[in-house]
């Protein structure tokens, strides 16, 4: 999946924020390209990407059930020109405005000073079209069996997600692999547009602090359609 926001690519795409948020999969990055100057004959490297694009879409398919439209690059001029990339078709509405993001939990960004070239490629005709376009492009497939397995087959996602191997190290673990692995199926639940309700903990106002003996911690549960408070409950520590 290509980066969250691209200045120069979602200008010459012409998408709406929301038409961005629901198709950014249907884009995909490439990380890197490189031939080397060793053993190096002429036009191996467009050669190399015309043959990779033109199965990218159906391998995409029949890995997660949806195309590719567009293929996109990031170049530093510093370094390179880019000639496989013109020489392949491939289009650069333009630079980056040189921000990088910051590791961590939170989406902040550094300013580096170095804006890398923008290259697109459109791999079926329209694509930009189809991905500003009022009709959803292409939704991903989804098959469902023809009935859900017993329940006696079944383990609560709790129990099951339990099971998963924790490759962390000890130091510094404040919460089970579990609780993160939850986190990410809601997260990815709600980017499929199933709304589930949030689960959250919290301190009132950092009452528990000013308890010695007793920690006072209310759970709530929200509906994200509606942003309204299903409800509230004290629970112990």
């Amino acid at each position: 999946m290509g980066p969250f926001k691209v200045g120069a690519r979602d200008t010459w795409i012409g998408w709406t924020r929301d038409q961005r948020l629901s198709r950014l999969h249907l884009i995909a990055n490439t990380t890197r390209f490189v031939i080397l100057g060793e053993g190096r004959v002429p036009n191996m490297a467009s050669r190399v990407l015309g043959l990779s694009l033109r199965r990218l879409s159906d391998d995409m398919s029949a890995l997660h059930d949806y195309p590719v439209l567009v293929a996109e690059s990031f170049l530093d001029p510093s370094r390179f020109s880019g000639t496989c990339y013109r020489a392949s078709n491939w289009h650069a509405p333009g630079p980056t405005r040189g921000y990088s993001r910051r590791t961590g939990g939170s989406a902040q960004y550094t300013h580096t000073r170095q804006p890398k070239d923008v290259f697109v490629r459109e791999l079926c005709k329209g694509a930009a079209a189809m991905l500003r376009g009022e009709d959803a492009p292409l939704e991903r497939r989804v098959e469902w069996a023809a009935e859900p397995p017993p329940a006696d087959d079944l383990r609560s996602l709790c129990s099951f997600l339990k099971t998963v191997k924790d490759f962390r190290k000890p130091h510094g673990r404040r919460f089970e692999r579990r609780c993160y692995l939850t986190i990410a199926l809601a997260a990815h639940c709600a980017r499929d547009g199933c709304r589930p309700a949030a689960l959250d903990g919290k301190d009132v106002r950092c009452a528990s602090k000013q308890i010695e003996i007793e920690r006072s911690m209310m759970v709530a549960a929200v509906d994200h359609g509606s942003g309204l408070v299903l409800g509230q409950t004290q629970i112990p520590e």
